[in-house]
């Protein structure tokens, strides 16, 4: 596995879900991800999480914009998801990832506030946090924990619960198995 040769972009914003942010981040790294977490504001404010966790982001969104990402990551939350959902620099952002055919992965309240208001899933299998399944106007829902579509370069999960699995699913997907289990294993992810 070479080492930082697999671009991330973790979009957040007030009220996003800590534990998906952290957890997915956490996991990026230790696969060796270039990763980047963007706020949708000033970097030099702090991000306050949907239970009040303060971090920061490292970057503007407006700064990286026209930068390549292999994956962009939206944690869920609210409100969370609705300050994502009513960012045009995002909206812009994720059409044109999907037109480069790159990944987008998503989660909680973020696939359907995000990807399902905008359209943006067109005939992929998505999930989502339950309930939030009436914002997909097309797609195919399903009740599960962690939904891969490989056709369409998407991934979603339902909620906090799924977060390592999520974090899991990007690394399998955007780089390998290997790495996937390499990262589990150091993280004692399923060791019971």
């Amino acid at each position: 596995m070479d080492l930082n040769t697999t671009k991330a972009l973790i979009v957040v914003a007030h009220g996003c879900e800590e534990i998906e942010t952290i957890a997915t981040y956490d996991l990026l790294k230790r696969a060796h991800f270039d990763v980047k977490m963007a706020a949708l504001e000033e970097v030099n404010k702090p991000i306050i999480a949907a239970h009040g966790l303060c971090f920061f982001a490292n970057v503007e969104l407006a700064t990286v914009f026209d930068d390549d990402f292999d994956v962009i990551v939206l944690p869920g939350g609210l409100p969370g998801s609705e300050y994502l959902r009513d960012s045009d620099l995002l909206l812009n952002k994720l059409k044109k990832q999907q037109k480069d055919q790159k990944w987008i992965a998503a989660i909680c309240a973020a696939p359907g506030y995000v990807l399902g208001t905008h359209n943006l899933v067109g005939n992929a299998k998505v999930t989502g946090y339950p309930g939030t399944e009436k914002l997909f106007k097309t797609g195919t829902y399903e009740n599960q924990g962690v939904v891969v579509d490989r056709e369409h370069h998407l991934i979603t999960a339902q909620g906090p619960a799924f977060a390592n699995a999520f974090g899991l699913a990007i690394i399998s997907n955007l780089e390998n198995i290997q790495s996937m289990n390499l990262v589990a294993e150091a993280a004692l992810i399923n060791n019971r």
